[in-house]
């Protein structure tokens, strides 16, 4: 009985193998009376389709950043702190400036001057729109620069972009919340009104740091900014190559996806994310571990060793940035010009340079202009410790120095920088009260007449002597009414405002730019540190990765990681 029991039990096996290995039976053909159900979804099956394999989807690709400080204002319309090096990511500028200074269309794509360049006419592109699908019109642009100039803004660098403008003046000081100078011809025009000819405006306007918001969203009844619009929760629309999905700023940590409402060419990163890492070793360590991409703010003596030149890298645009200790010739001792002199003489900028900036990129700066017009400019301040020591004598606080604060020392360059600039006023004049301060934005704002100085970038997008000075030391820049203290010089800003007028072409244009200069340099109101091209700080493998002055990433779509 068990041999025969075993003996069933391997037939029974034999039938199912064999059933197994035979060809499936062929499905009977439907009825040609009976409805047939068509699966739209499903493409017709070809012998092409049967014989190929499974093809799988693509893998998504993310680019994942390091955000170095928990500053959380993430509004577009701040012209300058940490988040504002992504604007261009997030949102559509007027026009861009390339590599090599040619503007590009932005929001616009078309304009134009007047014979005299006092009114400029500027066209809305047809297909911008925001990330809501909503077009984006010159009410949008109208209401978005009028707001930017407001003080309740606290915009870095509005009155670079924006100071001629008719009303700008009263706007910058709250006692307008309109600049009439700004038109809404029609839903896709604008026209701006000037106080006086401005041959290079449409270029001036050419930032990621003055986008167009949706006004409805980003301004209140009051005229004044909405708290947190530009938050995920709030809904609102962007308007460049990605859209925030999420955000939690009380981690710090964001992520961004693209936009499909977005007008340009598509973007290769399906998604960005962001985390907040203040301490500059984790930072390190995370890229080494190939747990990020980029570190935006990462600056440590080691770097360039712990990550090789290729992650710190450079991009050359047509103007570098411009690095200067800024002086407010107004608080005391700096309110001497001998005391003044004697602090800039006895420091050697090329050593101050290679000891901050051991490895580079870049190099020492001299003059404001010198970028541009090499030896063609003013001369450069003299490193002469004999001189410096004879104009301190001459100095009415050498005999009691008041302690002198260095803001804007955030980072381990700047910080190896202003510990060498308090050695040299040691061993060279017998200066030791100084405090070097991490802060500069804050205290510009909260403290400015206590801080004689101010370590901070500045400069322009596009190679212009006049528009420089414009940035830098012109009395209504807002470096020379935060990081100087309301600087004024009369004669300096004649000569700026009646080079402004001149077009690009115009050689009395770059004449009377030197000229300013040389009248600035005879104030001795800044130390220059450095001149570079704006930092990578990203892995090699991250491509499309230029920046340009505003320390933007000029083409965002362009954006690849590429190993």
């Amino acid at each position: 009985m068990r041999r025969l029991n075993l003996l069933l039990t391997v037939l029974l096996i034999s039938v199912f193998v064999l059933s197994a290995c035979a060809s499936p039976a062929a499905t009977p053909a439907a009825s040609s009376d009976a409805p047939v159900a068509e699966d739209s979804n499903a493409p017709a099956a070809t012998e092409a389709q049967s014989a190929d394999p499974v093809t799988q989807p693509e893998e998504e690709k993310v680019l994942r950043f390091i955000h170095g400080l928990f500053d959380m204002d993430w509004s577009p319309l701040r012209g300058g702190g940490w988040p504002a090096r992504y604007v261009s990511m997030f949102w559509a500028p007027p026009m861009w400036v390339d590599m090599e200074g040619t503007i590009h269309p932005g929001v616009f794509n078309e304009w134009s001057s007047n014979a005299d360049y006092t009114v400029w006419t500027f066209k809305i592109d047809p297909n911008a729109k925001f990330s809501d699908g909503s077009a984006i019109t010159s009410a949008d642009v109208k209401g978005t620069w009028e707001m930017a100039c407001l003080p309740s803004t606290q915009h870095q660098r509005v009155s670079l972009f924006l100071a001629g403008v008719e009303g700008f003046d009263a706007a910058k000081v709250g006692d307008s919340l309109e600049l009439p100078g700004v038109v809404a011809v029609d839903a896709s025009t604008i026209e701006v009104r000037l106080t006086a000819p401005d041959p290079v405006f449409s270029s001036r306007i050419a930032t990621n740091l003055l986008p167009p918001v949706k006004i409805s969203q980003a301004r209140g009844a009051d005229g004044k900014e909405v708290s947190e619009w530009w938050h995920v929760k709030n809904n609102p629309a962007y308007s460049g190559p990605y859209m925030p999905v999420s955000m939690d700023l009380d981690r710090g940590e964001q992520e961004y996806v693209k936009n499909p409402n977005w007008w340009g060419p598509e973007p290769k990163i399906d998604r960005l994310t962001f985390v907040t890492v203040e301490d500059m070793q984790t930072q390190t360590l995370m890229l080494q571990q190939g747990e990020a991409d980029v570190a935006v703010f990462l600056d440590l003596p080691t770097t360039h060793d712990d990550l090789g030149p290729e992650f710190v890298g450079t991009n050359q645009p047509a103007t570098p940035v411009f690095q200067y200790f800024w002086i407010n010739s107004y608080v005391a001792p700096m309110d001497d010009i001998n005391c003044r002199k004697a602090l800039i003489m006895s420091v050697n900028r090329e050593e101050m340079f290679k000891v901050s900036k051991p490895f580079g990129p870049g190099s020492a700066g001299s003059t404001l202009l010198a970028p541009i017009v090499g030896d063609a400019g003013a001369a450069a301040f003299p490193y002469d410790p004999e001189a410096a020591k004879a104009a301190f004598a001459e100095c009415s606080y050498s005999a009691a120095m008041p302690r002198i604060i260095l803001a804007g020392i955030s980072n381990p360059s700047a910080q190896a920088a202003g510990e060498y600039i308090v050695e040299q006023w040691r061993q060279v004049l017998g200066v030791t009260e100084v405090e070097l301060n991490a802060k500069f934005d804050e205290l510009a704002k909260t403290d400015q007449g206590k801080v004689q100085i101010f370590r901070d970038d500045a400069g322009t997008r596009f190679p212009d002597a006049v528009s420089v000075l414009q940035a830098t030391v012109y009395s209504k820049s807002g470096n020379a009414q935060t990081k100087m203290g309301n600087y004024l010089n009369a004669a300096l800003d004649a000569k700026i405002e009646e080079a402004a007028t001149k077009t690009a072409d115009d050689p009395l244009r770059l004449e009377l730019a030197i000229e300013a200069e040389k009248i600035v340099m005879e104030d001795w109101v800044f130390l220059p540190w450095y001149n570079e091209g704006p930092l990578m700080r990203a892995m090699p493998y991250v491509t499309g990765y230029a920046k340009n002055l505003d320390w933007q990433v000029m083409e965002p779509w362009n954006l690849d990681i590429v190993k």
